[in-house]
């Protein structure tokens, strides 16, 4: 919205203000999240919305009694607004780059509810996550080969320990796409 803005301030021109969008976006999702988390932290511990601990694992882990869960709520919704408010919403990548955060966030909402509905640390069995972040990885993959006008682009990876020697990955870069998106959330988590 705000890149919008600009622009029409601008009278269209291309204006070099990609570091300013980046700092301020950051800065942005920073402070959301900076003034939204304590009280969404009250609301969660007065709701008893608190982390489930196992007692069969570690001891150390016994220090998360009591710690809300559902955080990750808070800072979905700092990057949803950012991305709102800051990001070029014309580029269809954008709205990929959103239809995964929302889809992931929401396995991960489903996740902690079943963990809070039914008192135990078991929620969504990792076959079901799997299954999810595939089909949504999945959709993510279709869109982006029918939107753009050629099918996904083979491209060539430079190696970095030879200067200029680009290897072709062929159709392995549809695993690879694969691969980032579940690894990446998976290693997050």
């Amino acid at each position: 919205m705000l890149f919008w803005i600009l622009t029409k301030i601008t009278d269209g021109e291309n204006i070099p203000f990609l570091n300013f969008r980046s700092i301020f976006s950051f800065l942005t999702a920073f402070f959301i999240s900076i003034f939204m988390m304590p009280s969404f932290i009250k609301t969660l511990k007065k709701l008893h919305l608190n982390q489930i601990i196992r007692l069969e694992g570690p001891k150390t882990h016994l220090n998360k009694y009591g710690t809300p869960t559902m955080g990750g709520t808070i800072i979905l919704i700092s990057i949803l607004l950012t991305v709102l408010l800051w990001a070029q919403l014309s580029n269809y990548y954008i709205w990929c780059i959103l239809f995964v955060l929302i889809g992931y966030g929401v396995i991960g909402f489903i996740d902690d509810y079943r963990k809070l509905s039914r008192r135990n640390t078991q929620g969504l069995s990792a076959l079901w996550k799997y299954f999810w972040q595939s089909i949504i990885t999945g959709m993510i993959m279709g869109w982006m080969w029918w939107m753009d006008k050629n099918p996904i682009p083979i491209p060539n990876i430079m190696n970095p320990d030879l200067s200029n020697f680009f290897t072709s990955v062929g159709i392995i870069y549809v695993l690879m796409i694969y691969f980032v998106l579940i690894g990446t959330s998976n290693a997050v988590n």
